[in-house]
């Protein structure tokens, strides 16, 4: 998965079983950078944590809907 360099909201590219399949994702809904993600059930793509604009850290992860694009709020790690 590809993020921003800038505290973008835009994801755009994910590859899996070293293909590279493009998929129309929704921005990430709030700006943020140093988050971490992973795959879940399935090659579900996760994000969570990370420095969110302006100087706030978030505890919330979000799921990408597969069937939609949309990042979905899955949990929070407090």
């Amino acid at each position: 998965m590809v993020g921003g360099g800038d505290d973008s909201k835009e994801v755009g590219t994910l590859a899996f079983n070293g293909e590279e399949d493009v998929i129309d994702m929704d921005p990430y809904p709030v700006q943020i950078s140093g988050s971490v993600g992973g795959l879940l059930d399935e090659n579900v793509p996760i994000v969570c944590g990370g420095l969110q604009y302006p100087a706030t850290y978030s505890s919330d992860c979000h799921e990408l809907d597969m069937s939609n694009g949309e990042w979905v709020e899955m949990a929070s790690m407090t």
